[in-house]
């Protein structure tokens, strides 16, 4: 593996896995310099000097650092060949952009049922239900027993309405 490609793996490991270009040249005292351009999502990683490849490593994660940006993991299950393939990564970046796509189309589709939720609720309003000491959740001796009749209708009526909002 050379060290280009360790540069690469570790600009991929950041998720600046698109459009990576490194290329080598010599400075005026003949030191090895990278050129290293890389591109995420939202942001893009530039870096240009003749201070060797340590040097770049520390430069790397030093933008991390100062950025905020955080490890991901699209490629932790795959050897390095693959990741350090163009087209097997861009084929993930696909994949994955889709899987979100995906997501937002659901959530956007279940927006009403949520809602639905909220409105409905008998819960919050019943006067057989008292908060617990943190307020945070109901604790209903009805409910945790499944004996609540007006909660098995509302949830009832949840699963009705979310088989309608599917099958529209």
């Amino acid at each position: 593996m050379t060290q280009k490609d360790m540069l690469k793996l570790l600009l991929c490991n950041y998720g600046y896995d698109r459009n990576i270009e490194i290329k080598t040249f010599y400075g005026d005292e003949g030191y090895l310099g990278y050129d290293i351009s890389a591109e995420s999502k939202d942001d893009v990683y530039t870096e240009a000097n003749c201070e060797g490849f340590m040097f770049h490593i520390h430069c790397i994660l030093d933008y991390m650092k100062e950025n905020d940006v955080s490890y991901v993991n699209d490629y932790w299950n795959f050897a390095a060949k693959y990741v350090l393939d163009d087209d097997f990564r861009n084929n993930k970046i696909i994949e994955k952009e889709n899987c979100e796509r995906k997501l937002q189309e659901h959530l956007e589709k279940m927006k009403p049922l949520e809602e639905f939720k909220k409105k409905n609720n008998p819960c919050p309003n019943c006067t057989i239900n008292k908060k617990d000491q943190i307020g945070a959740r109901y604790n209903c001796k009805l409910n945790l027993m499944n004996d609540c009749d007006i909660n098995e209708k509302f949830w009832k009526d949840v699963t009705e309405f979310q088989d309608k909002l599917l099958n529209s």
